[in-house]
């Protein structure tokens, strides 16, 4: 065999250099796109643990301020006549419509207030859970909490947001019946100046925006293309009807 055969044996043509061109090209473009779908996958992932981390510490402090309740029994108290005060421990609920639908507020008295400074100052709060629509269309939720000997024309510190983008804001509350209620007035007649037995708070999220979400709380689960999640909150204290 002479030189020149030997060199056309051991090289390459044109057409198999192109074609192990093209097959590196293709393994290299499915590498990179299963790096990628990887990484958002991850990023995804670590987004919904934050917020299901978030939620959850919504509802312990939910459920710590509902536990610290504090209310005045007979005969300090007595029910509130047409033209008095409203009673400063008033446990009350509430719906309003907001967006496409209604979202719920809660105002109650609790020790659980969150002092500042040095030392904290500590009193019985009012504490008051609710929601504002922001700019995409969802609800951010808010935290009020103003002690009750603070001067009443003293100027509030802006209320912290404990939870941004939720779709929904629900709370039930059950009195000693068994009945459930959407809305609650320690201060009517309807409810018999008492206060609910159980409170159960729902938080609701496009389950769309959060595929993983619902696989992050053990109390969560889909309704309605959304994630629920729900805490429920048997209160210490409680108030005999007055007729």
């Amino acid at each position: 065999m002479n030189e020149a055969a030997l060199h056309r044996q051991i090289g390459f043509t044109l057409i198999e250099i192109l074609i192990s061109v093209l097959i590196f090209a293709v393994a290299a473009t499915l590498l990179f796109s299963s790096l990628r779908t990887f990484i958002i996958t991850g990023e995804t992932i670590t987004t919904d643990l934050d917020l299901t981390d978030t939620i959850k510490h919504v509802h312990r402090r939910i459920t710590l301020d509902l536990e610290s309740l504090f209310i005045v029994q007979p005969p300090q108290y007595t029910p509130p006549l047409f033209n008095s005060e409203p009673d400063p421990y008033r446990f009350t609920g509430e719906e309003e419509a907001m967006g496409q639908g209604t979202v719920s507020n809660l105002s109650f008295a609790s020790r659980a207030h969150i002092g500042f400074g040095h030392p904290p100052v500590e009193g019985i709060a009012r504490i008051s859970y609710y929601v504002k629509e922001n700019e995409t269309g969802s609800f951010d939720l808010y935290r009020s909490d103003r002690l009750l000997s603070s001067p009443s024309d003293s100027t509030p510190c802006a209320d912290p947001v404990l939870c941004r983008n939720i779709s929904g804001f629900e709370i039930i509350y059950t009195d000693h019946n068994g009945d459930e209620y959407n809305n609650w007035d320690s201060e009517s007649g309807t409810f018999a100046h008492t206060i609910p037995v159980t409170v159960r708070v729902r938080i609701r999220l496009n389950a769309l925006d959060s595929p993983n979400l619902q696989s992050g709380l053990q109390s969560g689960h889909q309704s309605d293309r959304q994630s629920v999640f729900e805490t429920a909150v048997r209160l210490n204290t409680g108030r005999a009807p007055i007729e």
